[in-house]
């Protein structure tokens, strides 16, 4: 045989292997979170995963929880690249370092691989320390990177990074480390408020994809690196942590306090984050009528009203919306990283609500029962809702029938 007989004898066997070979396809059966996340299909252009539809069942440690109207969380199964998967609605709703087995259909939403709904949610232990997240670049993980495909669903991290744009839109922000500009979003519940023009230190949380963006997604406050949350909190009564002020005076610690739950606030989005949460309220005080003894915190967690809970979270001030509609500091609050459900809790006395006859001093004496549960002497009507849904108590001998929203 000669060398030209040769050479077109192995380049007819090549051609003939890659026919048989055929195009990439979901490997069988599938045994990984890479096997999943890895199996991109070469057309798609937003990376779809050649294993959409096929089911599933996928054993990892769960990294990040996120709330909201459906809960959802994310779980990797070896740290890195396309080891990471995002799970929307699940029947359970595990905890960060649980062990799970999650049972469900690959499904591309939107460009987002991820298993919606899935049929099962098995925790096979706790307690787990979660893989560690991955150090990236911003450019890595920006929307149109080669790479950025490659950690959908990862638990990644990003250093010393300024925030170039504090508002995008639809609670979304801008980061830059010096290598190129990626967006950060607000699935999760953190009181941290970007500024433009300030600084992070260490910022970590889950790479998703929506909207036609990648973006990062920290879970709380404590994937802020620089608020400390591995450290211990400092633990403080609920009227030190409101102050006599209109602003607390811990703004941005790192706090630990206790209280009974008095009520539910959930399904709102007021602002940057999902304004899901509940009231807490010292059933003793502090003896001081210019400190409120109640006070509001940002949870996907929601205890049972009458509950004494310890928490442990960030102190932040939060307003309706951008906050512009707060008179010198708006509502104080914990975003809670840990809640510690005591059991039932000692009875809440109300206290009753005496406001001035004029405008003096009025800010000031609502301030002070911020988060508390008050009284109305009398009659009361309950008047509304406004058009963002809103309910007013007033009294009832005032005659009012209809709150004007101003």
């Amino acid at each position: 045989m000669n060398i030209k007989t040769l050479i077109c004898f192995l380049g007819i066997t090549l051609v003939a292997s890659m026919a048989l070979a055929g195009p990439p396809t979901c490997p069988m059966p599938i045994q990984s979170i890479a096997d999943v996340q890895a199996s991109v299909d070469a057309g798609s252009p937003t990376g779809a995963s050649l294993c959409d539809g096929q089911a599933v069942s996928l054993q990892g440690i769960v990294y990040a929880v996120y709330g909201g109207n459906t809960p959802s969380f994310a779980f990797a199964d070896a740290a890195g690249a396309w080891n990471g998967l995002y799970v929307y609605g699940p029947p359970t709703v595990p905890s960060v370092g649980d062990e799970v087995t999650v049972q469900g259909t690959i499904q591309e939403f939107n460009g987002l691989t991820e298993i919606s709904f899935p049929t099962s949610v098995s925790i096979d232990s706790t307690g787990n320390s979660p893989y560690a997240p991955t150090l990236v670049t911003t450019a890595m993980i920006a929307t149109g990177a080669a790479s950025a495909e490659s950690f959908e669903g990862v638990f990644v991290e990003v250093a010393d990074v300024d925030i170039t744009d504090d508002n995008l839109g639809f609670g979304e922000w801008q980061i830059d480390d010096g290598s190129g500009v990626t967006r950060v979003d607000d699935l999760g519940a953190y009181c941290y408020r970007p500024v433009a023009g300030n600084s992070v230190s260490t910022l970590r949380g889950m790479q998703h994809y929506s909207f036609d963006n990648f973006k990062l997604e920290p879970q709380n406050d404590c994937d802020f690196l620089e608020f400390g949350c591995s450290g211990a909190a400092t633990a403080m009564s609920i009227p030190a942590i409101q102050g006599s002020g209109p602003s607390s005076p811990s703004v941005s610690e790192v706090v630990e306090t206790t209280g009974v739950v008095t009520g539910h606030f959930e399904g709102n989005y007021p602002g940057f984050t999902f304004f899901d949460g509940f009231f807490i309220q010292d059933p003793t005080g502090d003896g001081n009528s210019a400190t409120s003894d109640g006070l509001f915190v940002i949870s996907d967690t929601v205890p049972t009203i009458g509950n004494s809970v310890t928490v442990q979270g960030v102190v932040g001030e939060f307003g309706e919306f951008d906050g512009t509609g707060c008179f010198d500091g708006c509502v104080t609050m914990v975003c809670a990283v840990d809640i510690a459900d005591g059991g039932a809790g000692a009875a809440i006395t109300a206290t009753p609500w005496t406001p001035p006859t004029d405008t003096d001093g009025e800010y000031e004496y609502h301030e002070s029962l911020e988060g508390m549960v008050v009284s109305i002497a009398g009659s009361a009507k309950v008047v509304g809702p406004t058009s963002f849904g809103a309910l007013f108590v007033v009294d009832d001998s005032e005659g009012v029938d209809r709150v004007l929203r101003g």
